[in-house]
C-alpha cells in the first residue's frame, strides 16, 4: 500500500501516493516505521477502504456490486471527501432506487405494493433498463413491461383499477340493465369483488330480465329499453291497449285497430284484449252477405255504446221505408233505392192498390238479396193485367209515385211481363206511330187509332193535322209519304 518516502503524499507531508477508493494521508516520520497515517484527523494503523453506497456491497477499491432494484455505476476516484463518482444514474453521488412501475407504489429496491385492480409481482432485478420484473397470476405467465390492469367482468364495462366508476370502488360502469358494482381488491385471482345482477322486468312484460329483453305480453302495447339509470335501469313502459285495439304475443309493439281487422265489423270495449269482438249482427239472414233491412249504429271500433252505457255490441235500426241495405253488418245506415223497375227473383208483387206501410217496406227490405221497392200500376177492370194504358212516375226514394195515365200520343198496350219488350209494366207509354193518335183520358189507353179521313200524322206521338183544300189523306199515303201531303 505504502511505496514512498519523503513529504510529497497527500498533505505535502510525504511522497506517498493514496489510492484511488482510500481515504487518508500519509505523513513521514524520523522513528520507524518512519512514517503516520492519518484518517479523519486522527492517527490510524492503515489507510481506511470506503465503503460503497447504498444500493450496493463491497468496498470502493475492490469494486462495486450494485443491488437488484438501483440504477447506476460506481467508479472509485482519490476525489475527497467521497473517492468515488457514479455514472449512468440521476446523481454523481448516489445510486438510484428504481420506482415502481405502474399499478404499484414504493421503490423497487424496497418491495412495490401492487395497487387493487392489478395483477401481477414486482420482483427487483439488476438487468437495464427496468431493473425489474413482472410475474403474473395464474403462475408461468410473465412480462416484463407493466402491470396488468384487470378487465371489468360481465355486466358491467372498462378496467377494474380506479374509483371514478358506479360504486367509487372501481373504474368499472354496469352495463345498461344491471344494477350494483364491482371493487377492486388485491385479492387473487380475480382482484375484485362484484355485486352485478340482471335488473328485473317490469310488470305487464314477458321475460325475466331487462337484460335479456322484456316484451310486452299480450293486450299490452310499449317497448322496454335497457338503461343505467337506476332505480329501475330501464326506460319505456307496457301500457294496456284501449279500447278498440288489440295486441297478440309476437306482433308488432304496438296495438292495432280493430277497423283493420279483415271481414264484418269488430269493436272491443275493454283494456288491454288479444282479440276482437264482433259487432252485433242484425237482420233475418246474419250467416248470408244480402240485404237485411237494418244497419248496426254504435259498435264499429272502440263499441261506443260503452262509453254512452248503452249496448257496446250496436243497436240494429231497421231501414225506413224507400232505404236499404245490401250487407250484412253495415254501420253506414241504410241507403236510398236508387230507382223503380223492378224486385228480386221470386219477391211477390205488392197490388198496387195496397198501400204501403212501414211493416210492409221492413217485410220487403228484409230479404236475403238485394232489393229495391217497385210497384206495378192495374186498374179495376184488369188487377192482374196491370199497367194498361197507365205509368208509375215519382218513384224514388220514399216514395211509392203514382200510376198516371198515357198523355196524348202515347198508350200502353199490355202491361205485362211476357208482352212485347215496350209494354212491359215496368215501362214507359210508347209514342203512336205516325197516322195514328191518342186522347188524354182517364186510364189512358191501350192502343192508338188512326187519323180519320182528312187528316195525317207527320211525326209519331202528334196529333192528327187536317189536310190542304184540295187533298185528302189515306193509309197508305200517309205511312209511305211521312209528312208529305197526298193528292186526291
Amino acid at each position: 500500500m505504502l511505496s514512498c518516502a519523503g513529504v510529497h503524499g497527500r498533505g505535502k507531508l510525504s511522497n506517498c501516493s493514496v489510492r484511488a477508493g482510500f481515504n487518508g494521508e500519509v505523513r513521514a516520520a524520523v522513528e520507524p516505521p518512519y512514517y503516520v497515517v492519518i484518517v479523519d484527523g486522527a492517527e490510524a494503523d492503515a489507510l481506511q477502504p470506503v465503503d460503497c453506497p447504498t444500493g450496493a456491497d463491497g468496498t470502493v477499491p475492490s469494486g462495486c456490486m450494485v443491488l437488484a432494484g438501483y440504477k447506476g455505476k460506481v467508479v472509485a476516484t482519490t476525489d475527497f471527501p467521497l473517492y468515488y463518482r457514479v455514472e449512468g444514474g440521476a446523481s454523481a453521488i448516489a445510486l438510484e432506487a428504481v420506482p415502481c412501475p405502474v399499478g404499484s407504489t414504493g421503490l423497487v429496491p424496497s418491495g412495490c405494493d401492487v395497487l387493487p385492480g392489478y395483477r401481477g409481482v414486482v420482483v427487483a432485478s439488476t438487468i437495464a433498463p427496468r431493473y425489474y420484473s413482472i410475474t403474473l397470476q395464474p403462475p408461468g405467465e410473465t412480462s416484463a413491461d407493466a402491470l396488468l390492469p384487470v378487465q371489468c367482468p360481465a355486466g358491467s364495462s372498462g378496467l377494474v383499477p380506479g374509483t371514478t366508476g358506479a360504486g367509487g370502488a372501481s373504474e368499472c360502469n354496469a352495463d345498461a340493465g344491471y344494477v350494483g358494482h364491482v371493487i377492486a381488491t388485491t385479492v387473487p385471482p380475480l382482484f375484485y369483488t362484484a355485486t352485478l345482477a340482471e335488473a328485473p322486468c317490469p310488470e305487464n312484460t314477458q321475460g325475466s330480465t331487462i337484460p335479456g329483453g322484456c316484451p310486452c305480453t299480450e293486450g299490452y302495447e310499449g317497448t322496454i329499453q335497457p338503461s343505467t339509470q337506476g332505480p329501475l335501469f330501464y326506460t319505456g313502459n307496457c301500457t294496456a291497449c284501449r279500447r278498440g285495439r288489440f295486441r297478440v304475443a309476437g306482433a308488432a309493439v304496438w296495438c292495432k285497430s280493430c277497423l283493420d281487422e279483415d271481414g264484418g265489423l269488430w269493436y272491443q270495449n275493454e283494456w288491454g284484449q288479444t282479440k276482437c269482438k264482433e259487432c252485433r249482427c242484425c237482420g233475418n239472414h246474419c250467416n248470408d252477405a244480402g240485404v237485411h233491412g237494418m244497419f248496426l249504429r254504435g259498435c264499429p271500433g272502440n263499441g261506443a255504446g260503452y262509453e254512452t252505457g248503452a249496448d257496446p255490441e250496436g243497436i240494429c235500426v231497421t231501414c225506413p221505408l224507400g232505404k236499404h241495405v245490401s250487407t250484412a253488418h253495415a254501420s253506414g245506415g241504410c241507403i236510398v233505392c236508387d230507382a223503380c223497375g223492378q224486385l228480386a227473383p221470386s219477391t211477390p208483387i205488392l197490388p198496387a192498390a195496397t198501400a204501403i206501410t212501414e211493416a210492409m217496406a221492413t217485410t220487403v227490405a228484409t230479404i236475403s238479396r238485394p232489393t229495391l221497392i217497385y210497384l206495378r200500376c192495374s186498374s179495376p177492370a184488369s188487377p192482374h193485367i196491370s199497367g194498361i194504358g197507365t205509368v208509375r212516375s215519382g218513384c224514388f226514394g220514399s216514395s211509392e209515385g203514382i200510376c198516371d195515365s198515357c198523355a196524348a200520343g202515347r198508350y200502353k198496350q199490355y202491361g205485362v211481363d211476357d208482352g212485347p219488350a215496350h209494354s212491359h209494366w215496368n215501362t214507359t207509354c210508347a209514342l203512336c206511330p205516325r197516322g195514328y193518335f191518342s186522347e188524354a183520358v182517364p186510364g189512358g189507353v191501350q192502343n192508338c187509332e188512326e187519323c180519320p179521313d182528312g187528316r195525317y200524322g207527320n211525326q209519331p206521338g202528334e196529333n192528327c193535322t187536317l189536310c190542304s183544300p184540295g187533298t185528302r189523306a189515306s193509309e197508305h199515303a200517309v205511312r209511305r209519304l211521312g209528312s208529305r201531303e197526298a193528292s186526291v
